[in-house]
């Protein structure tokens, strides 16, 4: 399908709040965004916040202009638009509707994209896991699944995944890159993670595995 939206390595760092004139903090707000809306398509974004929900929804209608990176609508280059044109073509009205795709983003990062019908129990991510088992459920409610910790400084971001300083299957591999995009099986499902979820276990289970191995 043709893409209405295409964002391709987008990164907005910000200078940090309280930054002195010859300080370097600099929050790292957005960090290679990279995907596409299609026409028609609805895409919900997910995440804790300071997660970079907001910056992402800035980039998109135009307000914010990614350093570096590409954001293009109908194969045109957003911020080669005249100011007025920008503001009047493109809109949030999206957010508004129900999800074809759910993206989860997680300290400035998407870290997976699942269609919409599988997030429950299929998304990959243990993040997007963790995110969804918190979601309440008259018929069927879960157990969370803990969090421990707060979401990690975005002026100084861990090593490797970002997510590794709260996730229960963490370990080195995982403080020491930060992986790339693997797919699931299904099409238009892909995700980051060094040690995903396997694909349709229940996030029931993984509320138990957790509570074992928290420390």
């Amino acid at each position: 399908m043709t893409a209405v939206i295409d964002v391709r390595d987008a990164h907005v760092v910000h200078k940090a709040r309280g930054a002195g004139l010859f300080t370097r903090a600099r929050v790292h707000a957005l960090t290679g965004a990279d995907f596409s809306v299609a026409a028609g398509e609805t895409v919900g974004v997910v995440g804790e916040s300071g997660c970079g929900k907001s910056t992402l929804a800035k980039v998109l209608v135009g307000i914010q202009r990614p350093v570096p990176g590409t954001v293009a609508f109908r194969g045109r280059e957003l911020w080669a638009m005249p100011g007025a044109e920008r503001r009047a073509t493109v809109g949030t009205g999206i957010v508004r509707r129900m999800s074809d795709r759910v993206i989860t983003m997680y300290l400035g990062r998407i870290v997976e994209e699942t269609p919409a019908d599988r997030v429950t129990d299929a998304a990959r991510h243990p993040y997007t896991r963790a995110l969804f088992s918190a979601t309440p459920g008259l018929l069927d409610p879960l157990d969370p699944i803990p969090l421990t910790g707060p979401v990690p400084s975005a002026t100084r971001p861990p090593s490797g995944c970002p997510f590794r300083t709260r996730c229960w299957k963490a370990d080195a591999v995982c403080a020491g890159s930060m992986p790339d995009f693997s797919a699931a099986s299904r099409p238009g499902h892909r995700y980051r993670c060094h040690h995903p979820v396997e694909e349709d276990r229940p996030t029931r289970d993984l509320a138990r595995q957790s509570l074992l191995q928290e420390p």
